[in-house]
């Protein structure tokens, strides 16, 4: 895992002020007595970080480490520099994104050039808050979301997490 970064505490304290008021839903109308369950979502960041990445042999693999079949991986330490949350696979040495399954077409052969082991990308992080109240069972789940998107030499590249997992208290995600 990661080293708690600045930015951290900040999302985390921002995380921690609670829900939001009555239903746990951003611009809910107020309800008396709310039944049932109510999820929303709440965009706190969404940010562009340009970077420049090394693409050979050791950082652009097929792999299945973290997933149900191999997919076409680059590995990019950067990542842990701009993010909250660890997008670092089991086993890799380095945080990754991931474009999809690999096949004939799209695998390192498709990514790697020897003649241009770097890349120009524009990395972009979108960090969600998840809010999910329960009004039956009186119970409150709040967690971040964040997800990576770039796209390198023409190939659309995604990596997701879920984390800072938090239960406050009922009262506090449906108080005014």
């Amino acid at each position: 895992m990661s080293p708690p970064r600045s930015a951290s505490s900040v999302l985390f304290a921002i995380l921690l002020l609670g829900c939001h008021a009555d239903t746990g839903l951003p611009g809910a109308p107020a309800t008396p007595a709310a039944t049932g369950q109510a999820l929303g979502e709440t965009v706190l960041q969404d940010a562009t970080t340009p970077m420049t990445i090394v693409l050979d042999e050791s950082t652009v693999r097929c792999s299945a480490a973290d997933y149900s079949a191999t997919f076409l991986k680059v590995l990019i330490p950067q990542i842990a520099e701009v993010t909250l949350l660890d997008h670092t696979n089991a086993g890799a040495p380095a945080p990754c994104i991931a474009a999809g399954p690999c096949t004939e077409t799209m695998s390192p052969a498709s990514i790697v050039d020897p003649q241009r082991a770097t890349e120009a990308i524009e990395l972009r992080v979108l960090r969600t808050e998840v809010t999910a109240v329960d009004h039956d069972q009186r119970t409150c789940h709040v967690s971040l979301r964040e997800e990576l998107f770039t796209t390198i030499r023409g190939v659309a590249f995604y990596h997701l997490r879920n984390g800072l997992d938090r239960e406050p208290a009922y009262a506090d995600c449906v108080a005014p």
